[in-house]
């Protein structure tokens, strides 16, 4: 089976609500609406992963940047900038 078959198979499709003139505008430049779509929530879903590994890990990080404060890095004996 061809990727793009198999690809099909794995789209839904939706119905979502756009502003009139935005949906012209974009019609008019040849923009693909699906594509950009999976674009942007492939976007949010990767900044709101972040954002709660960040919360996830934030005694952790807090943690390493006291242990840094007092002790320094474990590199600063061989840097040389």
């Amino acid at each position: 089976m061809p990727a793009t078959a198999a690809k099909q198979r794995n789209k839904q499709n939706v119905s979502v609500t756009v502003e009139r003139d935005l949906l012209e505008q974009a019609r008019k430049e040849g923009i693909n609406l699906s594509q950009t779509l999976t674009n942007a929530l492939q976007g949010e879903l990767r900044n709101l992963e972040a954002e709660r590994w960040k919360r996830e890990n934030a005694a952790a990080i807090a943690d390493l940047n006291e242990f840094i404060a007092e002790r320094g890095h474990f590199s600063d004996e061989h840097r040389k900038f």
